[in-house]
């Protein structure tokens, strides 16, 4: 099934419904997930491909990749020499945020810091909506007014007011020629309003377009963490259809590559540097890997706490 619609049949099945949810958080179509087939999806994409998520772009934030991981791997050097379980799913999700944030805009924003509710949470808020039963989005007629008497409406209204405004800022921040100097030059925001002022290229940018796009960087890369173990038998490209964590066809994931170098780096420092264990009276079957939120980037329902412990010295 996966091969017929994403392959043989790719072209039909290339565009997405533009349901409630979506459709407000997209700033309208206006990302690159959620955009209808088209003109205007094919340039936001060669735009992404080429300028966002290159090669060289790519690495040039591997500074910022490298740093994170320490930092994660301080913390859990803290919580092996306490004996204590460690959750891995909050610091994974912590790692992919920050890192992303201080690709995109320079900035740092952890859980637990002054800005967490300004970003963190209305990702969190977001993948609820998403995931989210609208009745208008299948009765059209009298849908809406089921969706404002369950307060749906009214959470998706709020949630997006909190995203513009939450936008806006950084970009005014970016734009202000006053601004302190930041942590780093040529951030993701700082090429797309490169492209914006540019007016040299066949698309022409707007605000409300660079937001969309941003809301798709942080929104797909903060879930989707693709552990995996398929050595040298699955091509996770879209050319094998076992297992597609990025999608495959027209509208595979153009952020492979800055996913896999960040999900690589962490995983091997995690394997290196510490032996897992169960937390006292859990066996493996316990953890049940089938019990994943719903939404377009699941994961565990249940955070995945494990007990770290330090490799000791010379240990092979």
């Amino acid at each position: 099934m996966a091969r017929e619609i994403m392959k043989t049949r790719d072209l039909e099945f290339c565009s997405r419904p533009f349901l409630a949810a979506t459709k407000k958080l997209s700033y309208n179509g206006f990302d690159l997930a959620f955009a209808p087939y088209g003109d205007y999806w094919r340039e936001v994409r060669k735009i992404c491909a080429v300028h966002v998520f290159s090669s060289i772009r790519v690495q040039s934030f591997r500074s910022i990749r490298e740093d994170e991981v320490s930092r994660m791997i301080e913390k859990i050097s803290k919580s092996a020499l306490a004996c204590k379980p460690f959750d891995l799913t909050t610091e994974m999700v912590s790692l992919t945020s920050t890192a992303i944030s201080r690709a995109a805009f320079g900035k740092t924003y952890e859980i637990g810091g002054s800005d967490t509710g300004r970003f963190l949470e209305l990702l969190v808020e977001a993948q609820a909506l998403v995931s989210s039963l609208f009745l208008s989005d299948y009765f059209p007629c009298w849908g809406w007014l089921a969706d404002k008497l369950t307060g749906l409406t009214y959470r998706l209204e709020k949630l997006f007011e909190k995203f513009d405004a939450f936008y806006n800022g950084i970009i005014d921040d970016n734009l202000d020629p006053n601004r302190p100097k930041p942590e780093r030059e040529g951030t993701i925001l700082d090429v797309l309003l490169h492209i914006y002022k540019d007016g040299s290229f066949k698309l022409q940018l707007t605000l409300e377009q660079i937001k969309a796009i941003l809301t798709n960087i942080f929104y797909f890369e903060k879930f989707k963490i693709p552990w995996f173990r398929f050595i040298n038998s699955i091509d996770l490209k879209g050319n094998d259809f076992e297992l597609t964590p990025f999608g495959a066809g027209r509208r595979i994931c153009p952020g492979i590559f800055i996913a896999l170098l960040t999900v690589e780096l962490s995983l091997a420092n995690l394997l290196h540097k510490f032996d897992w264990e169960m937390p006292s009276g859990m066996k493996g079957e316990d953890i049940d890997m089938n019990d994943v939120l719903p939404g377009t980037a699941s994961r565990m329902r249940n955070a995945l706490c494990l007990v770290p412990k330090a490799y000791a010295i010379g240990h092979k």
